[in-house]
């Protein structure tokens, strides 16, 4: 009888193992396609700033999105934090590029100048 519960433990734990790594591999992912929507959409709005040529933007995410829950049982999802930006593009070398786009990078993103890079694109 011991052995029979024993198993049946087992098999919960193992069962539900596999259930979070696959919601951990689908939050992944989901995280990845927001990072990139973003990334495009910066690359989109840098590329229209005086002086920018060509651009390319990475950002990186303090953490995940989190479902936040309302006292009256809604929830939603809050976006993942950013912790960074960098920013390589045609122009990046002028100070005035860098102050545009960093100050435009802050206001939209919500992230202090320091956490802002921009540089020259490579010929």
């Amino acid at each position: 009888m011991g052995l029979i519960l024993l198993l049946g433990v087992a098999l919960l734990l193992f069962s539900s193992g596999q259930g979070k790594s696959e919601t951990r591999t689908d939050a992944e992912g989901d995280l990845s396609a927001y990072g990139a929507a973003l990334e495009k959409r910066l690359e989109d709005m840098c590329e229209r700033v005086a002086g920018v040529g060509d651009a390319r933007v990475m950002v990186t995410f303090e953490s995940g999105a989190a479902v936040e829950y309302s006292g009256s049982g809604e929830s939603y999802t809050r976006p993942p934090k950013v912790q960074g930006v960098t920013v390589l593009c045609a122009g990046g070398a002028e100070a005035t590029v860098r102050a545009s786009l960093s100050g435009m990078l802050s206001a939209l993103l919500g992230v202090g100048a320091s956490r802002i890079c921009i540089l020259p694109l490579a010929p």
